[in-house]
This record gives C-alpha cells, structure tokens and sequence, in this order.
C-alpha cells in the first residue's frame, strides 16, 4: 500500500502523458489526412477553372472580339484560378481576350468603282 502510495502520482503523470501522445499523433494523422484532402479540392477547382477559361477564351479569340459581359465573366473566373496558383496557358489566354475589342470588327464593303 505503501509503494502505490510513493508511485500513484508518477503513474498518474504517466498516464495524461500516454493519453497526450496517443491524442496528438491520432490528430497529427488527421490534419495531414486533412491538409491532403485539401490539397486534392485546391487541385480539382483550379483544372475546371482552367478548363472554363479555356473554352471561353478559345471561343472569344477566335471571334475576334469579346463583349464586356463575358470579359467580365471571364475575370471573374480568372480571380480565383490565379489565386489558387494558376498561371501559363489560363493566364495568357485571360491576357489575350482583355486586348480583344469589345465589339467585331465592321467588315469593310468594298465598292465596285
């Protein structure tokens, strides 16, 4: 009786510390498994952010011009693929259809004389 007396503190102290180390590598598996499955949501909304700025940029430049509407619509899409880290072709694409004029181009008629 006398012993658990002596020692109950000590294993005490080394049980909270048993139960904190288990806690704080359950946890630590946690957020890592958080933090990647976070990576993975990042990743997926930044391609189909590419892939919207891509068919819509593709379709105005070949159109020769794009209305501010759809400019506009495009920024919106571009604000949040840049700042989720996307750049190269998304951004080259953005910066070509905002120096296409807003409206096309009147085809010149030529005159017979």
């Amino acid at each position: 009786m006398e012993w658990i007396q002596e020692h109950a503190l000590e294993a005490l102290y080394a049980a909270v510390l048993a139960f904190l180390g288990g806690a704080y590598h359950f946890l630590r598996k946690k957020v890592i498994a958080q933090h990647a499955e976070d990576e993975a949501v990042c990743e997926g909304v930044k391609a189909l952010l590419h892939d919207r700025i891509y068919v819509e940029c593709t379709h105005w430049i070949e159109a020769g011009h794009c209305p501010l509407e759809d400019r506009k619509n495009i920024e919106y899409m571009y604000r949040p693929y840049h700042a989720l880290g996307g750049n190269g072709t998304g951004e080259r694409l953005y910066n070509a259809v905002q120096g296409l004029p807003f409206e096309p181009r009147e085809r010149e008629v030529k005159g017979d004389g």
